[in-house]
């Protein structure tokens, strides 16, 4: 396991079944992995609670009709499941998009 973390930090995801918001600590490492924790804490220590294989990713939408409660929301979608993040401010939400971008289209967005 030599994977290196390339960008990490708070986002919020909404749940598969239960459509709430939660907190988590996302990491991106440089094998295209996209994998998310309780909190920073437990980033170091633990196993991720899941992990999205970011070579599976066919689209990002980041498509503002679909913010909510101050959040920036964008979408991973895969053949099997559309992930739904959000960020707290547009700073966040434009790293994370590059830093993603960069993984799945392996270019920079322009």
């Amino acid at each position: 396991r030599n994977q290196r973390k390339v960008y990490e930090g708070p986002m919020f995801k909404q749940g598969r079944f239960n459509r709430s918001w939660r907190n988590r600590w996302f990491v991106l490492y440089n094998n295209r992995r996209l994998a998310y924790y309780n909190d920073k804490k437990e980033s170091i220590a633990l196993k991720p609670i899941a992990e999205i294989d970011l070579t599976e990713v066919e689209n990002i939408i980041n498509d503002r009709s679909k913010d909510v409660q101050n959040k920036y929301v964008f979408e991973l979608v895969t053949s099997g499941r559309t992930y739904c993040l959000a960020c707290l401010d547009t700073e966040s939400l434009n790293l994370w998009e590059k830093y993603l971008h960069q993984m799945v289209f392996g270019r920079q967005i322009h």
